[in-house]
């Protein structure tokens, strides 16, 4: 069970550098510089990120869970002030945004699935 979990981490986490990249992309479309280094984006950002500090599969679930909720909050308030204002760019975080309830749905399920299997 460990190994799926290692490996439904790190799809996630490849998908969301793929987020970064695209938002990323579409930031230099709009004639902005994006914040590149993840120790910028826990400096600057308002999302409310924590980076891992604990590498227990339980408080990793947890972190991770929290992770995608902080997204999707993040995401939400995107789509909402780009939507009538900036079609792509909406369009681009609402993907994101579907996505992201995907992962949270999905890192749930996997961890009540640890759960029963470590009763």
């Amino acid at each position: 069970m460990a190994g799926a979990v290692e490996v439904d981490l790190a799809e996630h986490a490849a998908k969301e550098k793929e987020y970064a990249d695209m938002l990323a992309d579409r930031i230099v479309t709009l004639g902005e510089t994006p914040l590149m280094h993840p120790k910028i984006w826990l400096e600057d950002t308002r999302c409310g990120y924590e980076e891992p500090a604990d590498e227990h599969v339980k408080d990793l679930f947890e972190q991770n869970i929290q992770g995608e909720r902080v997204a999707i909050q993040v995401y939400q308030g995107l789509v909402e002030f780009t939507k009538d204002k900036d079609p792509v760019t909406y369009y681009l975080v609402l993907e994101i945004l579907e996505d992201e309830i995907d992962h949270e749905e999905e890192l749930q399920a996997l961890q009540e699935k640890m759960k029963v299997m470590l009763k």
